[in-house]
């Protein structure tokens, strides 16, 4: 409005126009201040969540990584001629020509007496299902007993 005197702009100054005013700023400014917040949030809560997955990969990996490269350790071993032949004259019995086996056995001995338990003639797995056992498992896990090898069928003794 212009004022009679001359030029210059005359505001109403009512309470009730300023508040409103003051109002619809202050509801816009809180609009688009969560719209930023809403906007922000999600990339967020994925970029965290997309860091935790990445760490558990990541020890993940290292723990694979340490496993491959102790089967790496252990295909060298088994390609070692020294180490299969110490491998073949403990685990299987193997004697080379010209060399006598000598078995010494005490009756004292816990491991005997646990092998006599476990191990006995006429078992119900064949020779060569035991001998695949004992290839499939490592020297230090497997069990340290004789083989069960195939002999004659043992005869029922006479009943009264």
């Amino acid at each position: 409005m212009r004022s009679p005197a001359g030029s210059k702009l005359v505001r109403p100054s009512g309470g009730a126009a300023d508040m409103g005013w003051s109002t619809r700023r202050t509801f816009i400014l809180v609009l688009v201040a969560g719209a930023l917040v809403l906007t922000l949030v999600m990339p967020l809560r994925t970029y965290f969540a997309q860091l935790g997955e990445a760490r558990r990969i990541s020890a993940e990996y290292q723990v694979v990584y340490a496993e491959v490269e102790e089967l790496k350790q252990q295909k060298e071993l088994q390609a070692d001629p020294a180490y299969i032949r110490a491998e073949a004259r403990e685990r299987l019995g193997l004697v080379f020509p010209g060399e006598t086996a000598y078995k010494v056995q005490f009756e004292d001995d816990p491991r005997t007496a646990q092998e006599d338990e476990v191990v006995r003639p006429g078992s119900a797995d064949p020779w060569y299902t035991q001998l695949w056992g004992e290839l499939a498992v490592p020297r230090d896990q497997g069990p340290q007993r004789e083989m069960n090898l195939p002999i004659a069928p043992i005869e029922p003794e006479a009943g009264p």
